[in-house]
């Protein structure tokens, strides 16, 4: 899998590559991944669903805040982006 960070000068010695445009749906949320994913799928596949939309590639997740900056889980913040084509 792939871990994405934001690069501001790349080094030959780490492979990078581009998040490719695009239109996107995006979710932001507090707390841990294992304890909100059923939440966090079902609040993405209704909007999915009402707005005629449809998955087009791999989620990207973005840890905002994370172990690195609090030691509570419940102040952890993360972002979903998931790219998506109208089905209309």
């Amino acid at each position: 899998w792939r871990y994405f960070v934001k690069v501001t000068s790349p080094k030959e010695e780490f492979p990078t590559i581009q998040i490719p445009a695009g239109l996107y749906v995006r979710i932001f949320f507090s707390g841990t991944y294992t304890k909100n994913y059923k939440e966090l799928y079902s609040k993405l596949n209704e909007y999915l669903s009402r707005n005629h939309l449809e998955v087009s590639g791999n989620v990207i997740v973005k840890s905002i805040k994370d172990y690195w900056q609090t030691s509570n889980e419940t102040r952890y913040i993360t972002e979903f982006s998931l790219p998506v084509r109208s089905l209309e």
